[in-house]
């Protein structure tokens, strides 16, 4: 089998390795900022940025405040992580790229 060959692209391996260091460094460098992502389903989420990395989630008929870990990966790409407050078994993990205004949701349940 042929291996896909992509220097653009970070494979699940490598962003395993880069996300999943102890020593990896958090940041507020989203801070004071607003992005809203759109889904297939016509959802809406808006997740704004504070201080500490504290974000404040919009969807729907939903809002919270929560702490989350928020990982630069590459230059303007993030991991963003954290679990619902209002659901303790729900945790969102998200890929955000800014240059390309894009982003992966994963819920965990």
């Amino acid at each position: 089998m042929k291996q896909f060959e992509n220097p653009d692209f970070i494979s699940v391996g490598s962003l395993a390795k880069t996300i999943g260091s102890a020593k990896r460094e958090q940041s507020d460098e989203l801070k004071g900022t607003i992005y809203r992502l759109y889904s297939d389903n016509q959802d809406v989420i808006e997740i704004q940025f504070s201080e500490g990395r504290i974000i404040h989630w919009k969807q729907q008929t939903t809002e919270f405040e929560v702490v989350a870990n928020i990982y630069p990966i590459s230059e303007a790409i993030y991991f963003i992580d954290f679990v619902n407050p209002n659901q303790v078994l729900e945790s969102h993990s998200f890929i955000l790229d800014l240059e390309f205004q894009i982003a992966t949701h994963v819920i965990g349940t």
